[in-house]
């Protein structure tokens, strides 16, 4: 096997282990050591690819919105609006965010230039699926012709990342899907008379 493909594998290897001890145990309660013994690779491995367990979640969270962004995408039939407000919850019930990790993913993103560069990319990626997607609403009559859809991109995407830095920073009262289904409400129909 080539070593890029090795590399990629053993990557893989962690991601999984990493996601089946989040679901089970809770990402708080889950050790770097408990990811490495379920992926098999030692502790030094998991450092070289990853900086935190912080950051296996963080790569999670990329992946989960560019699968679900390329479902919507390549389902053209769907009502834009719909499966907007549709595709933010369902990545709110992917992520498995305690106030804590989601604090720590926080603090990663603003201390660090290399993961800020990271997370800053991902959120260009995001934005430019969204915005073909909302430019084939446009086509459709779904979607107001009077805004240019980059502008209606960059919305969708401050409004679901804003609304999870306004969770992280709240008491946890209200489940994550509850606060976004809420802020996409506004969003996308609070202004209608």
């Amino acid at each position: 096997m080539k070593r890029a493909a090795q590399k990629e594998k053993t990557r893989e290897s962690i991601r999984l282990a990493a996601l089946h001890l989040f679901e089970s145990k809770g990402v708080d309660a889950t050790t770097i050591q408990e990811i490495t013994d379920m992926a098999g690779v030692a502790k030094g491995t998991f450092f070289y690819h990853f900086e935190s367990k912080e950051m296996v979640m963080f790569e999670l969270q990329q992946l989960w919105v560019a699968e679900e962004l390329g479902k919507a995408i390549s389902t053209p039939e769907l009502p834009v609006i719909p499966t907007i407000q549709m595709l933010s919850e369902v990545l709110a019930l992917r992520t498995h965010y305690s106030h804590g990790l989601m604090r720590s993913v926080m603090q990663s993103c603003m201390i660090d230039g290399a993961v800020r560069t990271r997370h800053q990319q991902m959120l260009t990626d995001c934005t430019g699926l969204i915005e073909k997607w909302i430019t084939l609403g446009q086509e459709r009559g779904e979607v107001t012709k009077q805004l240019n859809s980059l502008l209606l991109a960059e919305q969708v995407v401050q409004t679901y990342f804003g609304t999870l830095y306004m969770w992280t920073m709240s008491n946890g009262e209200i489940p994550l899907r509850d606060k976004v289904r809420e802020a996409f409400q506004v969003l996308l129909f609070g202004f209608k008379p």
